[in-house]
């Protein structure tokens, strides 16, 4: 008797295993098309593996082997997409393209069956939403077209740090949260922040100021070092050195400053510091190409 009630429920489980095989359903995401820059070539993999991991669902729908996607050009239209799904023997295929000018991008994915039923989502964001609108995306494809169930719409993220609209923020979009520090005030653009680095230097930098020293109309770089003070003009995209003074030893150096405070017409540098705990400061200028210790 028990032998034969082993027997039944092998024979059964056996019966249920075609069925419970041809519940996962495989998808295949071709390589998308970026039409754009050259800088972002990296989005046609990037966005193709982001859309497999999100949309993949264990048990029920699983991406096909990614080698066999090596080499295949994007569709041209449904026929062609159609004609590669059947190729690859999936379920579904996912493919698509996303156009960036300057910093907006638009997505548009395209989901085929089996069927030749086709089920579009489009987007269009910025270059800094462009990944959140690839999660929206994936979230859209498994609930609506999977039919996954505990997949919701993603709710929309709460505003924090209103934006100060007197100052250039980072941020591109005014519902996106803000980042950084809502005083951090940015100019220039994703290609060109204007800044410029000068060449490395061989000592620490303590402190700089930038003025005419020797007021002959051009600016100076001035730079503290630990036991030193350097001064630089820039040339040819260059830090050029002027003239370099020793410091006095037994005293630690905080800062450099520069202003005219006597009215003179000349900037002088005021450097402070630390001697035996106590408070010291000294007055330098710079004329004749010399820097020189006035008081």
């Amino acid at each position: 008797m028990f032998r034969r009630l082993v027997l039944t429920l092998a024979l059964t489980l056996l019966a249920c295993a075609p069925a419970l095989a041809e519940q996962v359903k495989t998808f295949a995401v071709l390589p998308f098309q970026v039409h754009g820059p050259k800088e972002y070539k990296y989005l046609e993999q990037g966005i193709q593996s982001m859309l497999v991991s999100r949309m993949t669902w264990p048990e029920h729908f699983e991406s096909v082997n990614q080698d066999k996607l090596a080499n295949l050009p994007a569709p041209a239209n449904r026929d062609a997409a159609l004609s590669t799904l059947k190729t690859l023997g999936a379920d579904y295929l996912v493919y698509g393209s996303t156009t960036i000018m300057g910093d907006q991008a638009s997505l548009d994915v395209q989901v085929l069956d089996a069927q030749g039923n086709a089920m579009p989502q489009s987007s269009q964001t910025t270059l800094s939403g462009l990944i959140p609108s690839l999660e929206s995306t994936a979230t859209a494809i498994n609930g609506e077209v999977f039919k996954r169930p505990e997949v919701k719409k993603a709710a929309a993220p709460e505003k924090v740090n209103q934006m100060n609209p007197n100052l250039i923020f980072n941020e591109t979009s005014p519902d996106q949260q803000v980042y950084l520090n809502p005083q951090f005030q940015y100019e220039g653009n994703a290609r060109r922040d204007g800044r410029w680095r000068s060449q490395s230097l061989p000592f620490a930098s303590q402190g700089m100021v930038v003025a005419d020293g020797d007021g002959d109309g051009s600016n100076e770089v001035f730079i503290l070092g630990k036991r030193s003070l350097h001064v630089y003009s820039v040339s040819d995209g260059k830090l050029a050195p002027l003239n370099s003074l020793d410091l006095p030893g037994g005293r630690v150096y905080t800062r450099l400053s520069a202003a005219d405070l006597n009215r003179d017409g000349m900037t002088e540098l005021y450097l402070s510091g630390v001697e035996d705990n106590d408070p010291y400061s000294m007055i330098l200028s710079y004329q004749g190409g010399k820097l020189a210790i006035t008081d």
